[in-house]
Order: C-alpha cells, then structure tokens, then sequence
C-alpha cells in the first residue's frame, strides 16, 4: 500500500470488502450464460484486477475538493457485455468515457455500454468532499442482467485542507536598554499532526504598553530558527531592551501552518 494511505483510518466499507467478495463472487453467475462474467478495472499505469469486490482507496481527501479518477473497465470474458452502472452514495458521480472504437453508449440508457469481447472502455469517477461531518458509504457498481460484475468501494477519508498550530510564552525579560538578554528563549511547535506536512511558520512578539518599538526578527529581536520539520518547528531568539526605559516584557507566539498530505488513487 501507498505509505501515504498507511495508517489512515478509513470509511466507506473498507473493512467489509472481503466478506463482500465471498458473498458475490458466490452470487455472479450469469444465468444466461452459465458462467461468471468477467470484466477487470484498472487506472492509468497500474495493474488490473477482476475481483467481484474491489477498493477504491483515495486516502486523505480535503475538505471541499472534488478528485476525479478514471478507472478503465475491460471485457476480459469471451462474449460481448451489456455493462450496466449505477453509484450509489452522496459524494460519488460517475459517467462513462465511451471510447467509440471500443464501446457504445446507450442512447437510451446514459448509464449503459456494450462492451464486445476484449474491449474495454472508462469510467470517470467523481468524488465531492462537501462535508467532514457525514462520511457514509459510497460505490460504483457494474451489472449485466441485473447481476453484480464488480463492485467498487470507495474509500476515503475527508480532512481539513490545512490546520494550524500556535505555541505561545509568558512575558519573557529583554535585556537592559540596548543589550539583548543573556541566554537564548526557545519556542517549539511539536510535531506535525498525522497526514499533515508543514508549509509555513512565524513567530510574533508583541511588546507592552509603552515600551518603544513593536519586536520582530527583523527589529530588535535575534532570531535563530533551530528547527523546521515535520518533526519539530524551534525558534532560539534573545530580546533587546529599550533604550529609553528598563527591561521589557514580551511574549511571543509561534504559528505554524500544515497542509493535507494527498496522494493518488490506488485500486485494492
């Protein structure tokens, strides 16, 4: 599995997706016929599948975006299919791609294709991720007769796109007037939460009530950055005095920003 998708808890049935083969692989049997139909999924440079139930696995999804993958769908049995596509869910849509060589699409059934013997044809799936507060069920499914040939769960799990994180301190002592005081301050963020990668930082001073000019790195602050990872966001800075008055007293507030890790689809 993608070490991005590793860990993550994810909905939409992925926990059932074996008993579902079971159950319908012992159901697909095409009575017309006497055997199982057969058709294999497969995206773009990746390997093809031809299980009954199989995995759409989009990983961490953020809130609001609405990811499209395209899964080709391929005849693999030894007479044409009459395909047959519905979602169900939601979040989920899906549309096929006919490829006019390969596959006809039904004028009268949008969501029909015929497909001959060794063709094939795409299926374009598209995901809403409108809400993080509903993450229920969602599938494609492929009959012929009305029995199941797949059935593409979709997994997922919908994230804030970005979150931040902020670390503050006490009033700290500056130095005397001009000098800057002794000993290096450090301010930590911590690690970056699961599934999220860091993108921004910044530290902020702010000086009390008539003490001189506003601090910063740039003014009047010495700022050493010791840190910027995933692992850990540090920043070592010492504090310089006004020079009209005693010592100051200044907090400061670390803000650090992490964006979603995302990767792409992968088919289970």
């Amino acid at each position: 599995m993608d070490p991005h998708h590793a860990g993550t808890f994810l909905v939409g049935g992925a926990g059932c997706i074996d008993a579902c083969r079971r159950f319908l692989l012992a159901c697909s049997v095409l009575p017309a016929w006497g055997e199982r139909a057969h058709i294999a999924l497969s995206l773009p440079g990746g390997k093809e599948q031809s299980w009954v139930v199989n995995g759409l696995n989009l990983g961490a999804v953020p809130e609001g975006a609405a990811p499209e993958v395209v899964v080709t769908v391929r005849n693999i049995s030894k007479q044409p299919l009459v395909v047959d596509m519905f979602a169900t869910g939601s979040k989920l849509s899906a549309a096929w791609v006919s490829r006019t060589t390969r596959a006809t699409t039904s004028t009268r059934y949008v969501n029909r294709v015929l497909l001959p013997a060794a063709g094939n044809t795409d299926l374009r799936i598209t995901f809403r991720a409108v809400d993080t507060s509903v993450q229920d069920f969602q599938s494609v499914n492929l009959l012929q007769a009305g029995v199941v040939l797949s059935r593409l769960v979709v997994k997922y799990q919908i994230r804030p796109g970005s979150v931040s994180v902020s670390a503050k301190t006490p009033p700290l002592v500056s130095g005397v007037k001009k000098d800057f005081n002794r000993d290096y301050y450090q301010l930590c963020s911590g690690p970056a939460p699961f599934g999220y990668t860091l993108i921004a930082s910044s530290i902020v001073f702010k000086a009390e009530a008539g003490g001189g000019h506003p601090r910063s790195c740039a003014h009047h602050v010495e700022c050493v950055p010791a840190s910027t990872s995933d692992q850990n966001v540090c920043y070592n800075f010492k504090i310089q005095g006004d020079e009209d008055g005693d010592v100051l007293h200044v907090p400061a507030s670390l803000d650090v920003k992490y964006a979603l890790k995302t990767a792409p689809a992968v088919l289970e």
